[in-house]
């Protein structure tokens, strides 16, 4: 089953993502497998606390109330700031399934390799179709990727993408794929700092076989002194805006949240 991604043109293929159709008994086994992961990962602290997505006591609001009160606290002590908004390229889709990436990060955050093995051939030979009207495909089978709308792919994604930030100098906040990178961009080595995490996550991306959509990526300058730096990935300079519209929320660059208020009674 395919769903159309969200405020996107209907007669464009590449706005459908795939939606999982599992049996009951499967979604049972899942579910159980779910609850013992989720278990030992809150246990241990395993997800980094920079993701709020699918996770614990965390949740939209909690992200933009953690990651916009430290860019406030910034601004008010006359600091310019910079906030790169970044855009992973179908990102369930594209989670590798290959035994030497998701499999390796599931035993390195401590799960024993009789549920790795479990995870993994439950990933494998799984198959797809596109149905609309009375009209259906051929299946084919699905090379990588975790389920969306399955029960395990949420926990799975999490893993997977857990050791994102790891590394950067800036201040990074998720909510699942949604990535958001901010700091302090007084001088050209403030700048040069964002540069580097950017560049640092660019290289993120390809080890792991994900993609950021260049295109979709922008950057938001706050502070009246911003010197408007314009930032890359790879070899694509990202557009600068003057809003954004963050987990729901518009955002501007004078840090104003009420034109999603007003947009929200018209």
């Amino acid at each position: 089953m395919w769903s159309l991604s969200s405020r996107r043109g209907k007669n464009d293929p590449n706005n459908y993502c795939p939606v999982s159709l599992m049996s009951i008994p499967g979604k049972i086994l899942a579910k159980i497998i779910k609850e013992v992961v989720c278990e030992y990962l809150e246990t241990n602290a395993v997800i980094a606390n920079s993701q709020h997505g699918l996770t614990k006591n965390k949740t939209c609001q909690t992200n933009l109330i953690s990651f916009f009160d430290r860019v406030k606290s910034w601004v008010d002590t006359g600091n310019a700031v910079d906030v790169a908004y970044l855009d992973f390229s179908k990102a369930f889709d594209k989670v590798p399934t290959s035994k030497d990436l998701l499999a390796n990060k599931l035993i390195k955050c401590g799960r024993d390799k009789t549920m790795v093995r479990w995870i993994c051939n439950w990933l494998s030979e799984q198959t797809q179709r596109v149905l609309t009207n009375a009209s259906s495909s051929s299946w084919k089978e699905v090379t990588g990727g975790v389920p969306q709308g399955s029960v395990l792919g949420p926990v799975l994604f999490n893993i997977f993408i857990n050791d994102l930030d790891k590394g950067l100098e800036g201040t990074v906040i998720n909510f699942a794929d949604d990535t958001k990178l901010g700091g302090i961009a007084n001088t050209p080595e403030d700048r040069s700092r964002i540069q580097n995490d950017l560049n640092r996550l660019e290289r993120w991306a390809e080890t792991n076989k994900m993609k950021f959509n260049r295109n979709k990526c922008k950057i938001l300058h706050f502070s009246r002194k911003n010197g408007m730096q314009k930032y890359r990935m790879g070899d694509t300079w990202l557009d600068s805006s003057t809003c954004e519209k963050d987990l729901g929320v518009l955002v501007d660059n004078k840090l104003n949240m009420s034109l999603h208020t007003l947009l929200a009674h018209v």
